[in-house]
């Protein structure tokens, strides 16, 4: 998305990530030149007078000039920075509302080493790392595929190499539109059921390693459960019903392993 025009203002842009970037403001009998950073944020202008800097913060608090841009995106009174779905308030540093795609990494946004703290110490920072693996799961009664995300440790010690700690999470999209007729559990749903996808766990089956060369690599199978909730809304009540599957998945990861015989030198 990219501004073209605003209270008579043409803005000419060039390419960006986000859309568009203004560098040229053309109002009237005045022309402005707009320099900005390399994420589209403006940092001056310059005009018949002379360049002006423009002051805003890192998060696009802007105490100079609320014409001005961050990251390519107008100011809009009372709305904050406006986005192509959503508005983003520098001043309060947040966005007016959630991310509408939900969140793809789960739900906690502060999880810190898998959420195993205690355990997962790694005091000289090289005794391992973590790894993940998107996954998709097709349903064989619905023909809804979910995606899943695989979090795993995997150690950089290639006399020990293995993968723990394993976890999944939902991953993309949690609300279906089935497409097909189907039954599940002796309910009969239509074209029109909705499919919610509630839950995934995941489970490590068996490991084996490989060595390939002066590289070491250890693959993990995993067992996955997943769970959903078809529901169909009717002209009288509705009707749902739990369903759920199970898939599996590999992830791995490889560690060289000389630089082990150089840490032991």
């Amino acid at each position: 998305m990219a501004l073209i025009e605003r209270n008579g203002t043409k803005y000419i842009n060039e390419p960006h990530a986000g859309g568009g970037n203004p560098i040229l403001a053309i109002g009237g009998e005045t022309t402005e030149a707009i320099f900005t950073d390399m994420l589209g944020t403006s940092l001056g202008k310059v005009d018949k007078n002379g360049y002006s800097a423009i002051d805003k913060t890192s998060f696009g608090a802007d105490t100079s000039d609320k014409l001005s841009f961050f990251t390519g995106k107008p100011y809009v009174d009372g709305l904050g920075y406006a986005f192509l779905f959503r508005n983003y308030r520098a001043d309060m540093g947040k966005w007016q509302i959630s991310d509408i795609i939900g969140y793809p990494d789960g739900w906690n946004n502060f999880a810190y080493c898998n959420n195993d703290i205690t355990n997962v110490v790694d005091l000289l920072g090289a005794a391992g790392h973590a790894i993940n693996k998107v996954v998709t799961m097709t349903d064989g009664v619905t023909g809804v595929s979910f995606q899943a995300k695989i979090l795993a440790y995997c150690s950089n010690d290639s006399n020990n190499l293995s993968i723990s700690n394993v976890s999944a999470i939902k991953y993309g999209h949690t609300s279906y539109s089935a497409g097909i007729a189907f039954e599940l559990k002796g309910v009969a749903f239509g074209l029109g059921a909705s499919i919610s996808y509630d839950s995934v766990t995941a489970i490590l089956v068996n490991q084996r390693t490989s060595i390939s060369g002066d590289v070491k690599t250890v693959v993990a199978e995993i067992y996955l459960t997943y769970s959903y909730t078809a529901t169909e809304v009717l002209i009288i009540g509705n009707k749902s019903a739990a369903g759920g599957g199970n898939a599996t998945a590999t992830i791995e990861c490889s560690v060289r392993m000389e630089n082990e015989e150089e840490e032991q030198e």
